[in-house]
């Protein structure tokens, strides 16, 4: 009997990876890749720690006689103690229940949370692991991240640069007027643009120091690499053009 539930405990025990692998597929095909892939690890290991509970109990009522009714029981005395003593794991617990409702974020997203940002790496009973963008790893306690504010920039529909610029105090109403002129050209149509957002530039204020232009504008989709390489043309053009207009 005891040979018998082992057997029984090693096949059950292989056949969760083919359960998993099937959930992973099922993501792909039906797109809800993120949360099939938030959700497979915890699968699988609720699946493989009830596999070896049953075969334990199992292997038990075979070696003592027991029933499994008075085992259950005892275990269920010793589950109260052990809940008593194991809170802030079932806050962490339930924390994932809700971040599995709510889907604030999923594997893979982009977020913002506190200080820290990066791509969510992967998510458990416990906590949230967030690879940072400079490499490191953070561990966040489910319990605190569905109790706190979250940014997932990967969902935003776009990407909103504020552009502000000083020109000299001694630069002529007429060389100002151009360079809002310059700004407007530069950024009309640009990569990115939806013509229900579009750029907007103003004179905007008398600085300390100098007189200042902002320009808002919008770029589409979310993609933070592409937004920071159109950054960057953006820029380098108001230069060429600034100093072709001698406007300082």
């Amino acid at each position: 009997q005891v040979l018998l539930s082992v057997a029984v405990a090693i096949l059950g025990y292989d056949l969760v990876d083919v359960a998993e692998r099937a959930l992973l597929r099922y993501g792909v095909r039906t797109g809800h890749k993120g949360i099939c892939d938030m959700l497979a690890p915890m699968f699988r290991k609720a699946l493989r720690a009830l596999v070896l509970i049953f075969a334990g109990l199992q292997i038990y009522n075979s070696i003592t006689g027991q029933s499994l009714t008075t085992i259950l029981a005892g275990l269920g005395l010793g589950g109260v103690a052990f809940a008593l003593a194991a809170q802030d794991t079932l806050k962490n617990m339930f924390g994932f229940v809700s971040l599995v409702v709510d889907r604030p974020y999923v594997v893979g997203d982009w977020i913002l949370f506190g200080e820290h940002e990066g791509l969510v790496e992967s998510v458990s009973f416990r906590s949230t692991r967030l690879r940072r963008f400079d490499g490191a790893l953070v561990s966040i306690p489910n319990a605190h991240a569905v109790s706190s504010i979250i940014h997932n920039v990967g969902r935003s529909p776009h990407i909103r640069r504020v552009l502000d610029l000083g020109i000299a105090y001694d630069t002529p109403p007429v060389k100002v007027e151009r360079a809002l002129a310059i700004l407007r050209e530069i950024l009309a149509n640009h990569e990115g643009l939806k013509p229900e957002l579009p750029p907007r530039v103003f004179f905007t204020d008398f600085k300390a120091d100098t007189l200042n232009l902002r320009a808002y504008y919008w770029y589409h989709p979310a993609e933070y690499w592409s937004f920071m390489a159109h950054a960057e043309r953006v820029n380098l053009e108001i230069l060429r053009r600034f100093n072709a207009e001698e406007i300082e």
